[in-house]
């Protein structure tokens, strides 16, 4: 039985981590719970590997698709979709966009609200949430955010952000995980060499601190992000903390949920 009219999707990329899904992604759930009571809740993955790793060990994990469809049935009027992607990169424009292009019509009202950062003000806004971390830096030290960045395209999020970072510091220096994203490590090492850097510390620029942390960012082969910039001579510490888990992060994304919601009257 409908409790509200109104529904509200938080969708993520996902992760098969338990330990992550519960202080990165359920916290973000929590709080979008707590700042719109007049909502039902639902969760969607856009990833179709987590989905069916999830399937397999049944937990129910439909698509965006499927719990829209579903909604439709159950009589919702309103329902506004928050992503918690960090970009508006090709996750967000294929497994997102493109779904609600296609149920078009099916609502009163289908509200989306933005990524962490689409909008000029978003990169303020990021940096502005992350200054704890670069107040704590020591001196010498500088910090690199490893990103994901879009798998078949640029996506020119990241270069904006390193601009809007450089405006108030260059002790942050942002990388991407995909190799044709630019600035990516490559990019991100010759930066952290010009500016004379010696100490880096390592933190995600990632929603959930999971398998790319720990492979990709941490790993024990040569090719992580840690071991490269051993290899490039660089003393590195690290910090497992994912976006989801920093309060001043899930206060961003409650406030695109507000946007959507002030925008669209």
């Amino acid at each position: 039985m409908i409790r509200q009219t109104k529904a509200m999707v938080v969708v993520s990329f996902g992760t098969t981590l338990a330990s992550a899904r519960k202080t990165c992604i359920e916290s973000i759930e929590r709080d979008m719970r707590q700042s719109f009571p007049q909502y039902d809740h639902y969760r969607v993955f856009t990833s179709q590997f987590v989905r069916r790793r999830l399937a397999s060990e049944g937990i129910e994990a439909p698509s965006l698709e499927e719990v829209l469809k579903q909604l439709q049935q159950d009589g919702y009027q309103e329902v506004l979709v928050q992503v918690t992607h960090v970009t508006a990169g090709q996750e967000f424009s294929d497994k997102v966009i493109a779904v609600l292009e296609r149920c078009k019509g099916m609502f009163a009202t289908l509200r989306i609200g933005r990524p962490l950062l689409e909008r000029p003000e978003d990169y303020t806004a990021l940096v502005a949430a992350l200054q704890e971390q670069i107040e704590n830096l020591a001196q010498g030290q500088a910090l690199l955010l490893m990103g994901h960045g879009s798998p078949n395209r640029e996506n020119p999020a990241y270069e904006r952000l390193q601009q809007e970072f450089d405006k108030g510091s260059e002790q942050v220096v942002v990388g991407a995980l995909e190799e044709n994203c630019h600035p990516n490590l490559d990019d991100a090492i010759k930066l952290l060499l010009q500016r004379r850097v010696c100490k880096v510390k390592l933190l995600p620029l990632l929603l959930v601190c999971g398998d790319h942390v720990l492979r990709d960012m941490l790993g024990a082969q040569a090719e992580s992000w840690l071991n490269q910039l051993r290899t490039a001579g660089f003393e590195v510490e690290f910090e497992k903390t994912g976006l989801g888990e920093r309060v001043a992060v899930r206060n961003l994304y409650i406030q695109h949920a507000r946007d959507a919601l002030t925008e669209a009257e």
